[in-house]
């Protein structure tokens, strides 16, 4: 038996570029005809979209695996909708724009899923990863959060420069030396307090990957407001203010 990712994409090379031991990979059109396989764990690295449960859903029917794992950026309650019965949810952190395989070296690759299950899988990566427990939609809704609050930080920096546009200011010194100025006092007392300085582009919506689909798998007030930013190509009034 082997091991199956599906996915080519940047997620799917970085997942197996991080193996001890180099799995199968597989497409979008080059599996679905296949005889039925069994594997020891198939890993889900492809885009969410309203398909998504259909392509697991005949995944699974191809490759009989014995361990299900899904590193895409999901809505929060999908893993739990999957009809598998060892199932580990386990999304990627890191920069796409950077060496993305490198990047998620950084941090700790976090699994959630029956405790045996996501030992298991830690076993065939070459990474730190940590055990988060059995919630699968509560690690979905943290992953989604992750990249909202990147997002609500770059729209920030938006808004600071346009103000400082309009009043006369230097939105350098209001965003980028305040900012600094504050993380080297707070770094001596509150560390965890620091706050991230983001570099400013023109565009009224940040690029990327992820950050705008991304807003789309959870309803709250922090994703409402972006997506109405994004709706109003960064012109959105509230009170008056633009």
């Amino acid at each position: 038996m082997t091991d199956i990712i599906l996915g080519r994409g940047q997620a799917g090379k970085a997942v197996f570029d991080n193996y001890l031991e180099p799995p199968q990979v597989y497409d979008k059109g080059e599996w679905e005809d296949l005889d039925k396989v069994i594997v020891d764990m198939l890993h889900i690295c492809i885009p969410f979209n309203d398909d998504f449960f259909g392509v697991i859903g005949k995944a699974l029917y191809v490759f009989r695996c014995k361990i299900l794992v899904i590193h895409s950026t999901v809505k929060p309650g999908t893993t739990r909708k999957i009809e598998h019965p060892n199932k580990v949810y386990s999304p990627i952190m890191g920069r796409h724009k950077d060496d993305f395989s490198k990047n998620i070296r950084a941090y700790n690759k976090i699994l959630s899923g029956n405790e045996d299950d996501c030992h298991e899988v830690m076993g065939r990566f070459n990474l730190g990863m940590d055990y988060w427990g059995d919630n699968w939609d509560e690690l979905e809704f943290a992953k989604v959060m992750s990249t909202a609050y990147m997002f609500w930080n770059l729209i920030y920096n938006k808004v600071i420069h346009k103000e400082c546009n309009e009043r006369g200011y230097d939105p350098k010194r209001v965003y980028n030396e305040w900012q600094r100025n504050y993380n080297t006092g707070i770094s001596g007392t509150h560390a965890d307090w620091k706050r991230p300085i983001y570099h400013y582009d023109e565009s009224p919506i940040p690029g990327g990957h992820c950050l705008v689909p991304n807003l789309d798998l959870d309803n709250n007030l922090i994703t409402s407001i972006l997506k109405d930013w994004v709706q109003s190509k960064g012109t959105m009034k509230y009170d008056g203010f633009v």
